[in-house]
């Protein structure tokens, strides 16, 4: 009954770190934490084959949160004939075999959760991470507001100021906003 747990870096995302549990037979006993309940998948592929295995051995629920399409993916290829179209293909078909041994799939939006329907043939909950506007409804800043924290934070009056909360990769483009 082997346990191995150890920290190693994400291969496709430089500098992020995720906890690898190596379960042989048996549940998964983390110091302080106890035995889990249910894995949550946010990546299809780093751990996600694992993960789905292990969940059924040991009779725990396996969730994947579907952030992204393969589209999303496709569009990073190099520009050679027919090479994104073959790399969404090969997502697509890959994504219909994952999710037959997921048992919750998760996506964002609800227009994410019908492409997938209407790929793949499930329909995927919506959760939501936005703002729900209905609580979160700010008065909008006074300009004397906005003026005295420009000056605080050390921003020109003049200069376009633009807010993005989420990670910085390649996927959200941050990079195009910027250069617009």
């Amino acid at each position: 009954h082997a346990e191995v747990a150890e920290r190693v870096l994400a291969p496709a995302q430089e500098g992020v770190a995720f906890l690898v549990a190596l379960v042989l037979e048996g549940g998964v006993q983390l110091e302080g934490i106890g035995r889990a309940e249910v894995i949550h998948l946010h990546d299809p592929f780093q751990m996600a084959c694992c993960a789905s295995i292990y969940s059924h051995r040991a009779g725990v629920p396996c969730i994947l949160t579907i952030h992204a399409l393969p589209t999303l993916v496709s569009v990073l290829a190099p520009e050679i004939p027919k090479l994104k179209q073959a790399i969404e293909n090969c997502l697509w078909k890959y994504a219909t075999w994952l999710c037959k041994d997921i048992d919750v799939e998760v996506t964002p939006t609800e227009t994410i959760s019908k492409m997938i329907a209407e790929r793949i043939g499930i329909r995927p909950l919506v959760v939501s991470g936005g703002v729900d506007m209905d609580i979160f409804h700010p008065d909008p800043p006074q300009s004397k507001d906005i003026s005295a924290l420009r000056e605080e934070l050390g921003i020109n009056p003049g200069a376009q100021v633009i807010l993005h909360v989420g990670r910085l990769d390649a996927g959200k483009n941050v990079q195009a906003i910027i250069r617009a």
